[in-house]
């Protein structure tokens, strides 16, 4: 409700983007962490994951759906575990941050699951910790550089120009496949 200039990627469409990949490997149980710190951002890209979950007929178990108190390493570690020790643990766990995917990653490695050959993972994000792991984290890409220019941009129109009407843009994410993903066995 504040009106003033705003610079948003789609998370909507970012959600949707992880799951439909998934999806199109074969991954019908599919494990979501989503940390409430940004609840809109988070909400956004849950709504989008969750979308596309209807839309490829995958069964929505509030089990699989893990809502976590920050988006660190911790919280993904922790959420993986809860996870990956289900009677029935999902093939796939998109983590709707990078860091909290790296904690999955690592919660697979404590339990002896191989990713991506027993377990794929994606994060949101790319950033540079993405590429740094091993597995190399397959990501939903938000162009932070171009959202940072465009915030720049709208701050200098309004220290040029007080009285310019306040903009919004929304940017589009990408998905970038890397090695943390493959069809289930």
């Amino acid at each position: 409700g504040v009106d003033c200039h705003q610079v948003f990627c789609d998370n909507s469409l970012g959600g949707y983007s992880g799951v439909e990949y998934l999806a199109q490997l074969g991954h019908k149980r599919i494990g979501l962490i989503a940390a409430p710190a940004y609840p809109e951002v988070m909400q956004r890209r849950l709504a989008g994951a969750k979308e596309a979950m209807l839309h490829y007929q995958m069964d929505e178990d509030p089990d699989l759906i893990e809502i976590v108190d920050t988006q660190w390493f911790e919280a993904g570690y922790e959420a993986g575990m809860r996870l990956l020790q289900m009677k029935k643990p999902p093939t796939a766990i998109f983590s709707l941050t990078d860091v909290t995917a790296v904690g999955v990653i690592h919660a697979a490695i404590d339990m002896g699951i191989h990713v991506p050959d027993e377990l794929s993972v994606i994060g949101y994000d790319d950033l540079p910790i993405a590429s740094y792991t091993i597995p190399k984290l397959t990501t939903v890409r938000q162009p932070l550089l171009e959202m940072g220019e465009m915030a720049v941009s709208f701050l200098m129109k309004s220290i040029e120009n007080p009285d310019v009407v306040s903009e919004r843009a929304v940017l589009q994410t990408r998905l970038v496949v890397r090695q943390s993903t493959a069809p289930p066995r």
